[in-house]
């Protein structure tokens, strides 16, 4: 087998890395749809559907156009444990 080669460069993953930690420190216990955008090195990540109601989670997400419908990755976003400390991030 060969190895997967990432298409992502080192700077990349790390911004990749920051924006996952933000998404789990801002919607923490809630179901999440999601956008991201590159340009360049910069990751833009655009939060289009969120809730902890999976009702209200498909009302929101019916709601939106097809094209981010499929343009968008979900992603279940577990409680923060409070014994663990929150993940450090920068916030350039």
């Amino acid at each position: 087998m060969f190895p997967i080669k990432s298409r992502l460069s080192e700077s990349q993953r790390a911004e990749r890395r920051r924006q996952d930690a933000l998404l789990a420190e801002r919607f923490a216990g809630q179901v999440v749809a999601y956008v991201d955008t590159w340009a360049g090195e910069k990751l833009t990540r655009e939060v289009v559907a969120a809730s902890s109601d999976p009702s209200d989670f498909q009302n929101q997400l019916a709601a939106l156009s097809q094209d981010t419908r499929r343009r968008a990755r979900l992603t279940d976003v577990p409680d923060l444990d409070p014994a663990l400390p929150l993940p450090s991030v920068g916030l350039a």
